[in-house]
């Protein structure tokens, strides 16, 4: 009888089912939600974890910037666990961990498609995978988010506690606070003016643009105009900045989108419609799924001849303003944006003459309680849901990161919550003394 497979092929074969079993068998944890705390979040990983790192979406075993990681056998407490992590955005984050039997599954890193394709470490590619529309591939499956990194209290996403507009309904989660994220409001190059009042940022908020003489107080300055942009209703960045503004997390907003071409906006168009989170949203109220790409935008200057939507007029000169968190402000300062401070007070600006945000006067400013444009970073779970072993991850990894100084290269710009001499028990909310 003629044999088509030898013994050791059986054997290998039969090997590598047993692994692909057991890594189904075994607990996997997933770590989801806001990027504004990722690189701190990820280099707490890569310490307590990094020896087992199995797959990451970059070329370096080390990048705390990845988006998506999978570590493997992980020793935990008492137990073995593998920890898959893919950053999908605040308010993204809260939905899948909080969804309870109505989950929302986002695409992590799948253990058993990896090995059984042979895939190999350290990088693997996510190429036809999405986090924004739920696609996977050859490397990742659908799975519901365990722990979750937010930049907001419950209370100021759509997915609080209870009924949501999806018409899910989502449990209580525990929180457990971790540092401090400050952000900026931008302009675009050019722009002449250096400070945004609440009064101005609460109007582009609500009518997408404002003239220039809210800026200058000169009443002649009306020819001049100034339009917003920003992210998606998912940001937790846009719900931190409308909060602050006291202008309502969930208030529709008024967004344009820009067409760039040599660096020059060409044109402008309302954000277009679409489903986020399963909830539609009107065009106009949409935005960026990017604080990057926001101030990307405001690199290039406005063609004298931008074409604006249908029922808006252009100005005589044209400027755009955004908000984003102080990493993606730094890196579009010297290619010509203006970072603004906010009611006349400097927050964390990366000052090009120093190119620090070490104890600058930003830093001073916020834990002082005098910049208020800043959120709680937290770690959240489902007390429903959630295993012993994933709430000893949240406890190592708050330990971890809440341990970190200010000036340690893996929070900063991020604030350390020790260092905070006031607080708030609301986004947005009153600062008080700690």
């Amino acid at each position: 009888m003629k044999h088509t497979r030898s013994t050791k092929s059986i054997l290998i074969a039969a090997a590598a089912a047993l692994s692909i079993a057991t890594a189904s068998a075994q607990e996997t944890i997933y770590i989801t939600g806001s990027t504004a705390f990722r690189s701190a979040a990820n280099g707490a990983l890569l310490s307590l974890y990094g020896a087992n790192l199995a797959a990451t979406d970059k070329a370096t075993t080390t990048d705390a910037t990845a988006g998506n990681l999978l570590f493997t056998n992980c020793l935990v407490g008492g137990s073995t666990v593998h920890i898959a992590v893919a950053w999908s955005g605040s308010d993204a984050g809260m939905q899948t961990v909080a969804a309870g039997a109505n989950n929302k599954r986002l695409p992590f890193y799948d253990l058993a498609k990896i090995q059984a394709l042979g895939g190999s470490f350290p990088k693997l590619s996510l190429a036809g995978g999405s986090m924004s529309t739920l696609a996977i591939n050859a490397n990742t499956s659908l799975a519901k988010g365990t722990i979750g990194f937010a930049d907001t209290f419950q209370g100021a996403s759509v997915f609080n506690a209870g009924k949501a507009p999806d018409g899910a309904i989502y449990n209580p989660l525990t929180f457990t606070t971790i540092g401090v994220c400050p952000f900026n409001f931008v302009a675009s190059r050019e722009f002449p003016y250096t400070d945004i009042t609440t009064t101005t940022a609460c109007d582009l908020m609500e009518r997408g643009n404002t003239t220039m003489n809210l800026f200058s107080g000169n009443g002649s300055d009306t020819n001049q105009k100034i339009w917003f942009m920003g992210r998606n209703p998912d940001s937790g960045t846009r719900i931190t900045t409308l909060m602050v503004a006291k202008y309502g997390a969930q208030t529709p907003v008024l967004q344009f989108t820009p067409t760039v071409g040599s660096g020059t906006i060409t044109a402008l168009a309302k954000s277009a419609s679409g489903n986020i989170n399963g909830i539609i949203i009107a065009a106009g109220n949409n935005g960026e799924s990017s604080g990057g790409t926001l101030c990307n935008y405001t690199t290039n200057r406005f063609s004298p001849t931008v074409t604006v939507p249908l029922g808006f007029s252009r100005g005589a000169s044209n400027y755009a303003i955004t908000y984003a968190g102080v990493s993606d402000v730094k890196n579009v300062q010297s290619k010509g944006a203006v970072a603004l401070t906010y009611n006349g007070v400097k927050g964390r600006l990366y000052d090009p003459a120093t190119a620090t945000t070490s104890l600058d006067e930003g830093y001073t400013n916020i834990i002082t309680g005098r910049y208020p444009f800043w959120c709680y970073e937290h770690i959240t779970y489902d007390p429903l849901y959630a295993t012993t072993a994933a709430i000893n991850v949240v406890t190592a990894l708050a330990d971890y990161i809440t341990a970190l100084s200010t000036t340690s290269s893996v929070l900063a710009p991020n604030i350390a919550l020790a260092d905070m001499l006031v607080k708030r028990t609301k986004d947005g909310g009153v600062i008080q003394p700690k």
